[in-house]
């Protein structure tokens, strides 16, 4: 599965992990993905900055609603966590990219609907559609809606 991530889409998954760890979790869930894009992520820290958020902001929102644990062991991914990176797939393949990058996970945590992550997003007002068209921008890509409504029509005469 991890083939058609990027290097640093892998390395976020690999933070998320650590943070995980350091916060004595059982499990990898979207508001670890969420922590290790906001520490570690040029496009995540632009599209924040467009909303008029900062990193720090989202990070404190998240780290206000989770617990200290002390587990020590493997941990595994959280369902909310594997939908994330099943929709960072679909996400890619929807906006004809050969690799999920984190713009992608970015994109992605948004739109899953059951974990913290995305839950926190939201409550900053940020949806999967604002979310899209900023790292569409970002990324020099023009949003297929913006495309429609600049296309030339023909004259009818």
């Amino acid at each position: 599965m991890f083939d058609k991530f990027t290097d640093k889409a892998r390395q976020i998954i690999l933070k998320a992990k650590d943070i995980a760890s350091e916060y004595g979790h059982n499990y990898l869930g979207s508001e670890h993905l969420l922590l290790a894009l906001l520490e570690n992520d040029e496009i995540t820290h632009l599209v924040l900055s467009r909303f008029g958020l900062s990193s720090d902001k989202v990070k404190r929102s998240i780290l206000a609603q989770i617990t200290k644990g002390n587990f020590k062991g493997e941990i595994l991914f959280s369902p909310d966590a594997k939908r994330v990176l099943e929709i960072a797939l679909e996400e890619a393949r929807i906006l004809h990219h050969p690799f999920v990058g984190t713009e992608h996970l970015l994109l992605a945590v948004v739109r899953e609907k059951t974990g913290l992550g995305g839950r926190v997003l939201r409550s900053f007002g940020l949806d999967e559609y604002a979310v899209r068209r900023e790292i569409l921008h970002l990324l020099g890509e023009v949003p297929e809606q913006e495309q429609k409504k600049s296309a030339p029509t023909p004259n009818l005469d």
